[in-house]
């Protein structure tokens, strides 16, 4: 029988688009997971969520992220500095004030955001990200998620809310947003950035594209699906910034072309070839997005279930 999931965001019947393991370590369980696809929003699900999920965060996912701050190769300084240029738009507020990152691991952007002048805050649900952050950079990260924390919390104090892709890893998107609600400052903004599932990229890649990331990924939108979504909260977007770079695309090409015809593993080789093809897919919305909102009216939301 054909498991019938429905869309989280509009409610309509999702379809089987895809089924895959994590490709990205080695060390976490194998097992399958379907991700489906809403044919109306274009929103993607993983299911199962697995009871273990603690499992799949292990301890290289968030040390790569210190390790990748601190590469000093001449290549990965070319393309960090490429990157840096065509990457996503950091897009924060000039105006210093509060800033609160949901999921900031061990708090390496946190500490870029405390050297421009915010007072940081974090939330983390991984213990050893936290003990990390607050061991390494003297961070004031609470440990667990928003709605474990949120009474620890001001109200109506924080002028950003940053989820940098991490509200495609969230179960309870809707009761995430109703939580920041009770934080945010009524003239703050809230960031997310998250994987585009209407790339190109995944269906041409299938299983190594690489923002599958299945099962860390919960579930995967589309601009126009994350919209809805916060629209239904009463927010609205002003403001948005699309990847135009070339390493993502590279690396995943790379892995395919090693995986597929044992071809060396060098995404090196196939970066000047996305060059092009990142710049094209970001100005054609196609490829990771970072979107700010503002409330229209907050009262609504919260009289809201």
């Amino acid at each position: 029988m054909t498991e019938k999931i429905k869309c989280h965001v509009c409610d309509r019947e999702c379809r089987l688009a895809f089924t895959a393991r994590d490709r990205r370590y080695d060390s976490t369980p194998d097992q399958e997971f379907k991700v489906f696809e809403c044919p109306s929003c274009g929103t993607g699900q993983t299911v199962p969520r697995p009871e273990n999920i603690a499992d799949y965060y292990v301890d290289e996912y968030y040390e790569e992220r210190i390790s990748k701050r601190n590469n000093q190769g001449i290549l990965d300084r070319f393309s960090d500095s490429y990157e840096s240029v065509l990457g996503i738009n950091e897009s924060i507020p000039t105006e210093k004030g509060r800033l609160l990152e949901i999921g900031c691991g061990p708090g390496h952007d946190l500490v870029d955001f405390s050297e421009q002048g915010w007072e940081v805050v974090g939330v983390e649900p991984n213990r050893s990200a936290v003990e990390m952050g607050r061991k390494k950079y003297d961070l004031t990260i609470h440990h667990g998620t928003l709605d474990e924390i949120a009474d620890r919390l001001e109200k109506s104090s924080f002028d950003v809310v940053l989820l940098n892709h991490v509200f495609e890893h969230i179960p309870n998107p809707r009761e995430t947003i109703r939580y920041i609600n009770e934080i945010i400052a009524p003239t703050g903004s809230v960031i997310i950035e998250v994987p585009n599932f209407d790339s190109p990229l995944r269906r041409a890649l299938g299983e190594f594209w690489g923002d599958y990331d299945v099962p860390r990924h919960v579930y995967h939108y589309t601009p126009q699906s994350l919209d809805l979504l916060m629209k239904d909260q009463g927010y609205r977007k002003v403001d948005s910034s699309y990847y135009k770079g070339a390493l993502l695309g590279a690396a995943w090409t790379s892995n395919y072309t090693h995986t597929k015809l044992k071809l060396p593993n060098r995404a090196a080789y196939f970066f000047p070839f996305f060059i092009p093809i990142g710049i094209l897919l970001g100005l054609a919305k196609k490829t990771r997005f970072r979107h700010i909102y503002t409330s229209c009216d907050i009262s609504t939301v919260n009289s809201k279930s």
